[in-house]
């Protein structure tokens, strides 16, 4: 992307047509779908986001990185994008979650080196996933907003963006064993 996409071009002309209605001061309504009849209805929907990604929640749930509620006792983030995936994919993840995870089975077995170190490669590569997409996010989201007139800087998904994606960074680190025993 950064060999080919300038930031200001993305941010200006690309990105509008990911983002949804829900959360968009400019479309307090959200958007109207039209039946072709000039009937429909608004709906409010989330845009486009990483969160929507059935592998990366797999990853999450197999490797108990737990991201938690968003305090308001409703589903969190990462819950409400499973409506948005397709249902074979929800019913996927529901079945995983009924499994046993790999963070269980890691921390159930005697303090094994090899497999703890295997686990935390894993969660490593999770953390630097979720930091190089922050930094993404940050060049082509972040900078350009504040060349914009943007107010606060909100993910396509409709998420307090920095913030949100730092968390969710956080959340991966924590799932570490070496957190929890330490490493021999």
């Amino acid at each position: 992307m950064s060999d080919r996409c300038d930031p200001m071009v993305f941010y200006n002309r690309i990105r509008p047509f990911l983002a949804g209605g829900q959360n968009v001061a400019e479309l307090p309504s959200g958007v109207f779908y039209d039946q072709g009849n000039k009937e429909g209805e608004w709906k409010q929907l989330r845009g486009g986001s990483n969160g929507q990604s059935t592998l990366l929640q797999v990853f999450d749930k197999v490797l108990s990185i737990d991201h938690g509620s968003n305090g308001a006792g409703t589903a969190n983030f990462h819950d409400e994008m499973k409506e948005y995936m397709p249902a074979e994919h929800r019913r996927f993840l529901e079945q995983v979650e009924r499994q046993r995870t790999i963070r269980e089975v890691v921390m159930s077995l005697p303090a094994v080196h090899d497999i703890r170190v295997a686990y935390d490669a894993a969660i490593d590569t999770m953390y630097d996933l979720r930091s190089k997409h922050l930094s993404v996010v940050e060049r082509y989201i972040s900078v350009p907003s504040s060349k914009s007139r943007s107010e606060r800087v909100a993910g396509t998904g409709g998420t307090v963006l920095n913030s949100f994606l730092r968390q969710a960074r956080d959340n991966t680190k924590a799932a570490k064993s070496s957190d929890v025993f330490p490493t021999m």
